[in-house]
């Protein structure tokens, strides 16, 4: 049985998203035309903060440096937290708040 490249991405970054203390609900690589993005979808039970997602970000981009899991060719890594409905609790109306993501500011070279 093959192993697709998503799956093999969250073999080895679930550990490292886990050890941040949150957890790893997506992955995905798109091709966004002639540029791939790696897109990580970070979240907790009481949810993730833009601190803890950069920090996230950094150690993904670090592990991601060390490895050849991208393959050959520049990419955009992007992590994020789930956009929610979110219940105000002094109106008892329902918003959808913005998600949370942090990408980084230039295209990654994979090793």
């Amino acid at each position: 049985m093959s192993t697709t490249q998503s799956e093999r991405l969250r073999e080895l970054l679930e550990p490292l998203v886990s050890s941040q203390g949150l957890d790893l609900e997506e992955i995905a690589v798109d091709a966004v035309g002639r540029k791939r993005v790696l897109r990580v979808v970070v979240d907790s039970d009481t949810g993730a903060d833009l601190d803890q997602i950069a920090d996230v970000s950094r150690a993904l981009s670090a592990k991601l440096d060390e490895t050849d899991a991208m393959g050959s060719g520049e990419y955009t890594l992007e992590v994020g937290t789930p956009a929610r409905n979110a219940c105000s609790p002094s109106t008892g109306t329902t918003r959808a708040p913005p998600a949370a993501w942090s990408a980084s500011s230039s295209p990654r070279a994979a090793n």
